[in-house]
């Protein structure tokens, strides 16, 4: 899978907008292109397809981090949130979206 391959699974046509399952691989593959991460935050799509922020999910700024550091809090923190949202049941008509923003691509 290529990170072109990820923008067009993205529920976003302007914003790199995944599951956490390709959040995941959009990470290792944007750490190995060597995109400065400036954060991530959390997308929730509705059953009548629409999208919006999820009031839970805020995600990071990592903008000023060092890169590798940037890349290991966004993939713990996606992780945990991953979980958190497993975990809620009112949840189950909402799927849980990853917005990760970059630069240097």
């Amino acid at each position: 899978m290529t990170l072109t391959d990820l923008q067009q699974l993205s529920a976003s046509q302007n914003e790199l907008v995944l599951t956490y399952m390709h959040a995941m691989k959009a990470l290792e593959l944007l750490e190995s292109a060597g995109a400065s991460l400036l954060g991530w935050e959390g997308w929730l799509r509705y059953p009548d397809r629409r999208l919006g922020h999820s009031p839970l999910h805020q995600g990071v700024d990592t903008s000023k981090l060092a890169p590798s550091e940037a890349y290991r809090l966004a993939r713990d923190t996606i992780c945990i949130s991953q979980k958190e949202y497993e975990s809620t049941p009112a949840m189950a008509d909402v799927q849980l979206l990853f917005c990760i923003t970059v630069s240097g691509l």
